[in-house]
């Protein structure tokens, strides 16, 4: 499975955040990275971060 890492946007990401901006924007994969299963590890990359800030075990 591929690594994914949770960061937040910045300056950087300005060109990459007007190709993706839509008015249902929610989660987005460019086309040419879809099929790698990368939504699904962004998915339990939050699920994890979300355990470790909330104290809670997810599992």
């Amino acid at each position: 499975m591929s690594e994914v890492r949770i960061e937040q946007w910045n300056e950087g990401d300005l060109d990459l955040l007007r190709q993706l901006n839509a008015p249902e924007m929610g989660w987005a994969i460019l086309p040419a990275y879809q099929g790698r299963g990368l939504a699904t590890a962004a998915v339990r990359a939050v699920i994890a971060e979300y355990s470790v800030n909330s104290g809670s075990d997810s599992s």
